[in-house]
């Protein structure tokens, strides 16, 4: 990514985004799995995982956290260094995260002790069957996961392919970018740290639907951009 240039061939970019969905499709759920796997082992007093959820909301809020400390600083090292080793510092930072992941995310002793054997591929088959048949299953889930299918699917296409060249259109550099994108984050952080603990005030099944548009980033970011 960090040779990508305006002059740049689509077909490269192509490759790089096809490399991308491969990379995001391994990595999709692996984290939120271990988490749960090992949450369920070891706090087995937590009914209805209302304390789950509250924990979850905070590790979201450390997400947003970080993400808006490091926009201002990569601005700056952008307008200094170049765009190109900023992406090339990135990649490097992203290297040493997985290796530290790979070094230090493991198992706790008690979900050590239930681990099952490795499901075969006709167990694989019958899951992503059984994962249809749940779909359809009723018209809540299935406008639920749809809904969310296809806002997903815009998101993609606004934030790759509109949101930057608008935010450059009226901010012009990498730090008054930066910066703004910092602003529009600050409430994103005090949100998902609450949506945790109000959570465990709402009915599921009404709520789910309304936490699910708030959730979105984008919608924030609209009230806010408007």
């Amino acid at each position: 990514t960090s040779q990508v240039t305006s002059a740049s061939p689509f077909v490269f970019i192509v490759i790089i985004y096809v490399l991308m969905g491969f990379a995001g499709s391994q990595a999709s759920g692996a984290l939120s799995s271990w988490f749960d796997n090992n949450w369920q082992a070891t706090m087995v007093e937590d009914k209805g995982n209302k304390q789950y959820g509250v924990f979850l909301g905070k590790l979201g809020m450390l997400g947003y956290l970080t993400n808006t400390l490091v926009f201002i600083p990569g601005g700056i090292l952008a307008a200094i260094f170049g765009r190109p080793w900023v992406f090339q510092f990135q990649a490097l930072l992203c290297i040493i995260v997985a290796f530290a992941s790979l070094q230090f995310v493991r198992n706790l002793p008690e979900v050590e002790e239930t681990k099952q054997t490795r499901p075969t591929m006709d167990e694989y088959l019958s899951l992503l069957k059984e994962g249809l048949q749940f779909l359809f299953s009723s018209s809540y889930v299935k406008y639920l996961i749809l809904g969310s299918m296809l806002v997903n699917s815009c998101i993609s296409v606004w934030a790759n392919l509109i949101l930057f060249p608008m935010y450059y259109n009226y901010l012009l550099t990498d730090v008054a970018v930066a910066s703004f994108r910092t602003i529009v984050m600050i409430p994103l952080i005090v949100y998902s740290e609450r949506s945790g603990v109000w959570a465990k005030k709402f009915d599921t099944k009404k709520w789910i639907p309304r936490f699910r548009f708030l959730q979105s980033a984008g919608a924030v970011f609209f009230w806010i951009f408007a």
